[in-house]
């Protein structure tokens, strides 16, 4: 997990013991020297450079920027006067700790040579005097041992319970869990007999007092996409602490910061269970430096360089061979937002006169941007932009040809004629006034599917026996999704059509709001692959039972089309929008040498969850927490 850098602020006391040389009619008394050496005292301060915990802490805390204030005495001494039968001694400091950390500290007592006995200080003699087994009160101690008691108020030493000091500082002695101001008394209890030899014994010992971390409990905790964990996304609960899974609009949100380029992503976990990416990746790649297997999912290598530099334009048109499929490109064509996300939009762009394109409208060809043809959509890439709109019901309005409804329930859309103002009434994610956006609806950057998988996806097809039995689908094992992040899966019976019901899958999540696990098919005939349309619930003439329209909050789907790299052009833009998932389809039914990959395809009137066809394209990711 990413986090603020802490440095450590030391402050360093030392008691100095008296050791006293004692004569007697027995010869030279044992004089015990206890030692307490070095307080070290921890206090976070913050500074605005970022680093990365190990993978250990990763899992379960953060730092907190409390601090805390700890001390002790300069001295305490122990004299013993050895007898027969055993003399007990003790010494006792008073030990203050101060926090003002949220979470409370915690308080270490270790030794530091791994042992807790005292050694004689002349290094010719090898006596010693050991920890006390186990816990035993001052009058019962062990002849020739000793040990510490920590206790809140004073007492009788002879009626403490002492025990070893622990070697290492592996658990506190004791902690607590909030802000406070504490004072401890620290009693060192010895009983020595005559059989020890004389002599001045000793030890190390230091004391810590360390602020508690903030363990995290869930999504709101969290700073950069990296620190997501799947008991992360599991305990994370509604605003009210209920459970989310299989409650709409009840969702937890926030925006998070890819570390791998400083972006920022909006996630949330859904109705599923899930926790997904509900913004479009805009991760521009490098053909000169590596993606690895820390900051990146990766699973099967510790590295990836894809072939080619993330596109910042519409190419022309190439002629797609085998090799295509297996490519590694990805396309930017700038920082636009769908001002519009529930109506679909006509890009009026058809080709010229004298124009060899063989495309239709709603498509940016190349020398052409989405600002020059779609006006619904917005270039919010200059510098006086701001992300910080929320999106909200209102009206916009152009002179451009648009798709409507056509207010029956089937897919059929109609054009309103050219040139006439058209006035929306719908959710807008664009405050032209203020300057302010809704970064849910950025189209983001497309991927062709090895680019996605990087570079796993090459080759990989699922079995003809995965038409149908959901198990046999094969998933590439590696995506350019943050670390912490995988791609969904999908997946759909390739006899009936029907859409399998699979873990982490588009499927699961829209039917989580209400979707109908629609049981009519089509078959594309062209293609021979089979979709399963869910119609959209809750929208102008759509039918089903839907909670919530996926154009509107929470899921945030927009309509930013999909790049065909052999008709030059970003096409359906407006219309539609594609999702890659991590899975990859059976053998094609129609031409062997094409290899085609499943995903999310939707448009303003139905959402298809396992969509199948061209790896070469490019399309969307959106990625879910593993």
């Amino acid at each position: 997990m990413h986090h603020k850098n802490i440095k450590n602020r030391s402050a360093r006391f030392k008691l100095n013991p008296i050791c006293l040389s004692c004569w007697s009619a027995w010869g030279w008394l044992s004089c015990i020297c206890l030692a307490l050496v070095t307080l070290l005292l921890l206090s976070p301060t913050v500074t605005e450079s970022s680093s990365a915990l190990s993978p250990a802490e990763l899992q379960t805390n953060m730092p907190t920027s409390g601090s805390i204030a700890l001390a002790l005495p300069g001295e305490a001494t122990l004299d013993v006067v050895p007898t027969s039968s055993g003399s007990f001694s003790s010494a006792t400091a008073k030990l203050s700790v101060s926090s003002t950390n949220p979470t409370g500290y915690s308080l270490y007592i270790n030794t530091n040579d791994n042992t807790n006995a005292l050694a004689n200080v002349d290094s010719t003699k090898t006596a010693t005097i050991p920890a006390v087994s186990g816990a035993q009160l001052g009058s019962q101690l062990d002849a020739n041992t000793w040990g510490y008691n920590l206790s809140p108020t004073s007492s009788d030493a002879l009626s403490l319970n002492y025990q070893a000091v622990p070697l290492k500082s592996s658990t506190p002695v004791l902690s607590t869990k909030a802000s406070s101001s504490d004072s401890y008394y620290l009693t060192f209890g010895t009983k020595l007999d005559t059989s020890l030899p004389a002599g001045q014994y000793a030890n190390t010992i230091t004391i810590s007092a360390i602020t508690n971390p903030l363990y995290i409990t869930g999504l709101l905790n969290l700073t950069y996409m990296q620190d997501m964990t799947s008991s992360v996304c599991a305990n994370t609960v509604a605003y009210d602490g209920t459970n989310i899974k299989g409650q709409p609009g009840s969702e937890v949100t926030k925006q998070l910061i890819d570390s791998r380029d400083g972006k920022e992503y909006w996630v949330a976990k859904l109705a599923d269970g899930n926790c997904w990416m509900t913004q479009n990746l805009a991760l521009d790649l490098n053909s000169s430096k590596a993606l690895t297997s820390s900051d990146t999912d990766l699973n099967s290598k510790e590295r990836w360089v894809p072939d080619f530099d993330t596109i910042t334009k519409v190419e022309a048109p190439v002629k797609i061979i085998e090799a295509t499929y297996d490519e590694t490109k990805s396309w930017n064509l700038g920082q636009y937002v769908l001002a519009v996300p529930s109506r679909g939009v006509l890009c009026n762009s058809a080709p010229a006169n004298g124009s060899t394109s063989n495309d239709g409208a709603n498509a940016v060809r190349p020398g052409q941007t989405l600002a020059q043809n779609c006006p619904d959509f917005v270039d919010v890439g200059t510098s006086d932009w701001s992300p910080t709109f929320k999106i909200q019901n209102g009206t916009w309005q152009t002179t451009e040809d648009r798709f409507t409804p056509s207010g029956s329930t089937s897919s059929r859309l109609v054009s309103q004629a050219n040139g006439t103002p058209k006035t929306y009434f719908g959710p807008v994610a664009v405050n032209q006034a203020n300057k302010t956006y809704d970064a849910h609806y950025l189209i983001g950057n497309y991927y062709q599917w090895n680019t996605t998988t990087a570079g796993s996806g090459a080759g990989l097809m699922s079995p003809e026996s995965a038409k149908t039995d959901s198990a046999t689908l094969v998933n590439a094992t590696d995506s350019i999704c943050p670390k912490g992040w995988q791609l969904p899966v999908s997946g759909s019976n390739g006899i009936n059509g029907l859409v399998y019901d699979l873990k982490d899958s588009f499927y699961q999540l829209l039917l989580a709001y209400d979707y109908p696990a629609n049981t009519q098919y089509t078959v594309d005939q062209t293609f021979k692959i089979a979709h399963t349309p869910i119609l959209q619930g809750a929208f102008d003439g759509a039918s089903g039972t839907a909670s919530q329209n996926y154009y509107s909050a929470p899921l945030h789907y927009v309509n930013a089309g999909n790049i065909v790299i052999n008709l030059g052009a970003l096409r359906n833009v407006g219309t539609y929008g594609d999702l890659w998932s991590s899975t990859a389809y059976y053998e094609s039914d129609y031409e062997p040498s094409i290899k085609n990959a499943f995903y999310n395809s939707f448009s303003y009137y139905s959402v298809a969850p396992a969509y199948a066809l061209y790896r070469h394209q490019g399309y969307s990711v959106r990625c879910l927490a593993r």
